[in-house]
């Protein structure tokens, strides 16, 4: 009876054990896979991480190992090239030389060429100082005559614009009434004052050449000229005395007027 009792009591605790065991069973199994996915991305990272660094020495080695053959064929190539330049700076200076005495002592005398040298040297030094001093005396004869062909052009004008010369009574277009400093100037000279050198000149040598003429031929009015030469101009101060009024009659050009 006792032992029917403890077998009813053995699998009544089987069935509730197992019961309990099937309510848990779901949620063992999750993490009984759960510490496996664990273990096992451990293993594969681990076992990836070793084949990595495994990979990466393998690189390392052989790229070291490429590395330096290629360092030693440089280096062996740029020392091949050192030496090449050396024994070719070698064989340069001793062919220089070689070629240097045959040249001096075979085929001609290298003092001598070296005198020659220097006296055609010396003479073109010569030949240059003189090309350029003729030079710049043809650039200032130019220069001189360009300056006298636009003087003679410069008097020539001026002399044909006598009628725009000062007068006492009115002032030239060019004799500015503001003073010296408005007063417009050629070759440093007022223009007024040029107007009545030019006008002074031509009329003058016309007077002389006149007077020459009349004196040539005796003609019967020199007396008559000389005597209007001593008139005095009405436009003309005290200190000058021009005949400008005797001298109409004969040269037929108007009235000359004086600077003021």
């Amino acid at each position: 009876m006792a032992l029917r009792q403890d077998t009813n009591r053995t699998v009544n605790k089987f069935f509730h054990l197992t019961k309990e065991a099937e309510k848990y069973r779901t949620k063992e199994r999750n993490a009984a896979q759960l510490i496996q996915r664990v273990w096992r991305a451990f293993n594969a990272r681990t076992y990836v991480r070793y084949l990595s660094e495994q990979a990466t020495q393998i690189q390392r080695i052989w790229k070291g190992f490429i590395a330096r053959k290629r360092c030693r064929a440089l280096r062996t190539a740029e020392e091949r090239r050192e030496r090449s330049l050396y024994f070719s700076a070698c064989a340069i200076l001793i062919q220089k030389r070689w070629r240097g005495y045959q040249s001096r002592k075979l085929r001609e005398d290298y003092y001598r060429r070296a005198q020659w040298v220097h006296t055609v040297s010396l003479a073109s030094k010569d030949l240059n100082i003189d090309a350029e001093f003729k030079a710049q005396r043809l650039q200032q004869m130019q220069q001189e005559k360009l300056e006298s062909e636009a003087s003679v052009k410069f008097e020539e004008m001026a002399s044909s614009l006598h009628h725009l010369v000062s007068t006492r009574a009115i002032p030239g277009i060019f004799n500015s009434p503001f003073g010296e400093i408005n007063q417009r100037t050629a070759y440093e000279v007022p223009l007024d004052q040029h107007l009545w050198d030019a006008f002074h000149n031509k009329y003058t040598e016309k007077k002389n050449n006149h007077l020459t003429n009349l004196a040539a031929t005796g003609g019967q009015h020199f007396a008559k000229v000389k005597e209007l030469g001593k008139i005095q101009s009405p436009l003309k101060s005290s200190s000058k005395s021009i005949v400008q009024v005797g001298l109409q009659s004969f040269m037929g050009k108007g009235n000359y007027i004086s600077n003021s």
